[in-house]
C-alpha cells in the first residue's frame, strides 16, 4: 500500500483488509478488482492440541498486527469463546516465512499460515486445526487497486493491465501445467503436491470477471469504520460506491473479450 501510495508501482494485488484500511484512513484509492474472497488459511499448531477449545493459554504467530492473518485469527477466538490477548497470546513474528520458521522451531504452540506453509508444517507434523474459510466472515480477500489520480490519467493503460490480469485468471483456471510452472518459479518451491494445492485453493475464488464483491466490501469496511468510531482517530463517512471503479471491467465484458477466451 505504501508503494502504491508513494506512486513506486501502478497497481497493487494484495490482501483486502491493508486496501480497505488504507482508504478508510483516507488514501485515495480505488478498487478495480477481486480475486479472493474471506481467507484461504489454516490455523496449525502443535500434534498435542486436540481442538480448539485447547488454545486457551497458547501463544499463536501471526506475520504483522493489523494483518489478514491478525483479523481473522481474532475473530475467529471471539467465535470460540476466547478472549485475543487475554486467553491467547497473540504474536507478531514480522513475515509469513517468520511465522513458519517459528512454529517449526517450536517457539510459539501454533500459527496462521496460507496453503503452501500450512502444507509444509503438516508434513512436519504440526496439526491443521481450522482452515479460516470455515469462518464465515464477510470480508473481501484480495483486491487489485490503484491510485485514483494515476488510473483517470491513464485509461488505455487501465483497461490494457485489467485486460492482461483478466487473461492471466483464466490462464490460471484453465492452464495447470502454465499455472504449476508459474509458481514453481516464483514461489522457489518444486514440491508439485503443495503448489496443486495453493492453485486449487485460489481458483475458488476467482470469477471469470473479477468484479469486487460488494456484501465483502461492505463487511470489510462497516468493520473498519467501527474501529475508527471507537478509537476516535476521525470522522468518516464513506460508501462502497466512493472507491469502486468498475467500469474498465465492464468495458471488457461489453467488448466480448472475456467470453471470446472462455469459449
Amino acid at each position: 500500500m505504501q508503494a502504491t501510495i508513494g506512486g513506486d508501482v501502478h497497481f497493487a494485488h494484495g490482501s483486502g483488509v491493508s486496501t480497505i484500511n488504507a482508504i478508510v484512513r483516507g488514501a485515495d484509492l480505488v478498487l478495480l478488482a477481486q480475486t479472493a474472497r474471506g481467507y484461504s488459511a489454516h490455523l496449525m499448531v502443535k500434534s498435542e492440541y486436540r481442538g480448539l477449545e485447547d488454545l486457551r493459554g497458547a501463544k499463536i504467530g501471526v506475520p504483522q498486527y493489523g494483518s489478514t492473518a491478525d483479523l481473522y485469527l481474532r475473530e475467529g477466538l471471539k467465535k470460540w469463546k476466547l478472549e485475543p490477548d487475554k486467553d491467547v497470546a497473540i504474536l507478531q513474528a514480522g513475515g509469513t516465512t517468520e511465522t513458519f520458521a517459528a512454529l517449526v522451531s517450536r517457539r510459539i504452540d501454533g500459527a496462521v499460515l496460507t496453503t503452501e506453509l500450512a502444507l509444509r508444517a503438516q508434513k512436519g507434523g504440526f496439526k491443521d486445526l481450522f482452515y479460516f474459510q470455515n469462518l464465515d466472515l464477510k470480508e473481501v480477500g484480495s483486491l487489485l487497486s490503484a491510485k485514483r489520480s494515476f488510473v483517470f490519467a491513464n485509461e488505455d493503460t487501465t483497461l490494457r493491465f485489467l485486460q492482461a490480469f483478466v487473461e492471466a485468471i483464466y490462464l490460471y483456471k484453465t492452464n495447470k501445467d502454465l499455472s504449476l510452472r508459474v509458481l514453481t518459479k516464483y514461489t522457489r518451491n518444486d514440491d508439485l503436491e503443495v503448489l496443486s494445492a495453493v492453485r486449487a485453493d485460489y481458483i475458488n475464488g476467482m470469477d471469470p470477471i473479477p468484479y469486487p464483491r460488494d456484501e465483502d466490501l461492505r463487511g470489510s469496511l462497516d468493520r473498519l469504520l467501527k474501529e475508527v468510531v471507537k478509537t476516535g482517530t476521525r470522522s468518516v463517512d464513506i460508501r462502497t460506491q466512493d472507491f469502486v471503479e468498475t467500469r474498465y471491467l465492464k468495458k471488457l465484458e461489453q467488448s466480448g473479450f472475456i467470453k471470446r477466451i472462455y469459449k
